[in-house]
């Protein structure tokens, strides 16, 4: 799915009251291009009658102004005011749970859809070729199948998210096998067969029959077996693309997946913590979208497999130099050694290593800025020590490398 036009990063949301678990659901949801495409063209507030609050048009008035209001910070108001009409459980001030708040929202979407058909007409296959059921909707198959006659028995669900299992996975790849894996039925679970017509061992299975345009997989970290509600907050780990083809009952062309956005929650149970989430934005750079912070959330990196000559942690050496014969161990000898992790980003105008600050003011679509210390450039013709310059170096504890906390739940949309 891609996007129709090409936008800076949009408005971060204000917190009125814990509710990241609703900005970091409309984030997403605002960054799914196949939804945004839809909302931005206005094509179901042309012809919406409702006169009351509906879902449906504020989703879409949501995300054409955050789109709209680069740089800036919004709130999602109208939507928080009318919770309880799209989540009845929910209160506005409580901790609620992220996933569920999505899933109120789709299906309140799918209501407005349906909403211009009797009721009881459209059959549960037909729900999912609406505008929501054909972006999100997908399909189940649950299969058994007898290991005597070899009969099948299959049943098909839609859905419009994964729930995946990690309590014996480390990877979302390892969750996803254990989600198709085959559960054997026998003995007293036996399943009753209509070929053979008794009770014999048999296969359970379920796979993705149709997979849907956009997969929104739901890593379960959460344990409600007491009333503390505890988290796994072991490290998963998964890439940049999926291939669901495995996972499929039929391979296809169309079930690799990009990664499109990331939900977070932060902290040790069910009942506490705080989300926020990363989204890709039509640009194709990745923003952490913390409730009104928006920041660019990844680097890129790029560590040169040769090179001819060793690396000087303390200066940048000009091109002009690298030609000479004379070296620089008499020099470099005398810098004092120092315990900083440094790496280094190629400049695509420079070609040269650029030291780069820990907390580089990166915000918004704005262009990386070096805040260094500043450089000192090494002469190879002098003569003299250079214990006045390296003093004017900061100590610095630089570490460099992104990654996403272990303690942090990851929906991936």
């Amino acid at each position: 799915m891609k996007w129709k036009s090409i936008t800076n990063i949009g408005a971060g949301l204000y917190n009125i009251g814990n509710t990241c678990f609703m900005n970091s659901v409309l984030q997403c949801l605002t960054y799914s291009p196949a939804l945004a495409n839809y909302m931005i063209s206005g094509e179901h507030s042309k012809n919406c009658t409702n006169k009351s609050f509906c879902i449906f048009c504020s989703i879409e008035i949501h995300i054409i102004a955050s789109h709209k209001a680069t740089g800036k910070a919004t709130t999602p108001l109208v939507i928080a005011k009318n919770i309880e009409k799209v989540a009845p459980t929910f209160r506005i001030g409580r901790q609620e749970d992220s996933h569920e708040f999505f899933c109120f929202v789709i299906d309140s979407l799918q209501k407005v859809c349906l909403s211009k058909f009797p009721k009881g007409s459209i059959s549960p296959r037909d729900s999912m070729t609406t505008v929501i059921g054909s972006i999100f909707g997908g399909y189940l198959r649950s299969q058994v199948k007898c290991t005597v006659c070899q009969y099948e028995s299959n049943t098909f669900d839609e859905f419009m998210d994964l729930c995946v299992e990690i309590n014996q996975a480390n990877s979302l790849t390892k969750g996803l096998q254990n989600f198709v894996k085959p559960e054997i039925l026998d003995g007293e679970n036996g399943y009753k067969c209509k070929k053979c017509n008794k009770l014999v061992k048999a296969e359970k299975s379920l796979q993705i029959e149709i997979s849907p345009p956009v997969l929104t997989v739901q890593i379960k970290r959460f344990s409600f077996l007491n009333s503390y509600g505890g988290k796994d907050n072991k490290h998963i780990q998964f890439g940049q693309t999926l291939d669901l083809s495995p996972y499929m009952t039929q391979k296809n062309d169309y079930s690799i997946y990009d990664l499109n956005s990331v939900l977070v929650h932060l902290g040790d149970s069910a009942n506490s913590g705080h989300y926020y989430c990363y989204v890709k934005g039509s640009n194709g750079v990745w923003y952490k979208m913390d409730d009104s912070m928006v920041s660019q959330a990844y680097n890129v990196f790029y560590t040169k497999g040769y090179t001819e000559r060793s690396i000087n942690t303390n200066s940048v050496i000009p091109k002009n130099t690298l030609g000479l014969k004379r070296k620089l161990e008499d020099e470099v000898s005398e810098l004092p050694k120092q315990d900083i992790k440094k790496q280094f980003k190629i400049s695509e105008t420079e070609k040269k290593p650029i030291v780069e600050e820990k907390n580089s003011p990166v915000s918004n679509g704005s262009n990386p800025t070096n805040t260094a210390a500043p450089i000192k450039v090494v002469s190879t013709g002098a003569k003299r020590k250079l214990e006045d310059e390296v003093s004017e170096l900061p100590k610095q504890d630089i570490k460099k490398q992104f990654k996403i906390s272990e303690n942090e739940k990851k929906s991936i949309f």
